[in-house]
């Protein structure tokens, strides 16, 4: 029910800031490459908004900000598991995971922290991209555009991400709006190792700066 509750709540937020859609401007893969060029350069950003994340029998919400800066960065999840706050970091030397009784777990990426501490294996490490409308540089991937040169759906690293929404944050066109599932196979295995999880965001804010900047 509350993260029903959550989605219907972002959709209204989503709504209020979300794009309008004005005649097709050209041939959507030149406007993709155009975009991708642009949205590249922008490796020092912040987003605050909500998450919420679902997998067979539990599910909870959270509200996000998340810190990038080239190889570091920085997420707080305020009231996950019903309550409490947690802060993953990660740079060069690992990462680290703060619990809201202060409690420090360690590893060597935040993805392999976050799957260790708390079960989710959410995929952090390509998220980054995915979560600016971009696919990973170099990795096989299948995506859809919309008319406009975003993306539309990408499939990669064996996520499906579908982008719901965009919104114009300090003049760059930005998903607002993201549902985020496994690929599953034709009849995946029931059990502890279920691999159904979902995940939606829904972003309120960005800030942006370029690289050097």
């Amino acid at each position: 029910m509350r993260i029903r509750a959550f989605w219907l709540a972002a959709a209204f937020l989503a709504g209020c800031a979300s794009l309008p859609e004005p005649a097709p401007p050209g041939d959507p893969e030149a406007l993709f490459a155009a975009r991708r060029a642009e949205l590249v350069a922008l490796t020092v950003w912040e987003l605050r908004g909500r998450v919420a994340l679902r997998a067979p029998g539990e599910g909870w919400q959270a509200g996000l900000r998340w810190l990038h800066r080239d190889g570091a960065q920085a997420l707080d999840l305020t009231g996950p598991f019903g309550g409490g706050y947690l802060r993953l970091t990660e740079d060069d030397g690992g990462a680290r995971l703060t619990d809201s009784s202060r409690r420090v777990y360690e590893a060597a990426d935040a993805t392999m922290l976050l799957a260790r501490t708390t079960g989710w294996q959410v995929p952090l490490d390509g998220l980054d991209h995915w979560v600016r409308g971009l696919p990973l540089p170099d990795v096989p991937a299948r995506r859809e555009l919309d008319a406009h040169g975003r993306l539309k759906r990408l499939v990669q690293r064996g996520w499906n991400i579908e982008y719901l929404a965009y919104a114009e944050f300090a003049g760059h066109e930005l998903p607002s709006r993201l549902y985020i599932s496994r690929e599953l196979p034709a009849e995946p295995a029931a059990g502890p190792e279920d691999p159904r999880l979902e995940v939606r965001l829904a972003i309120q804010s960005w800030r942006l700066a370029a690289r050097d900047s």
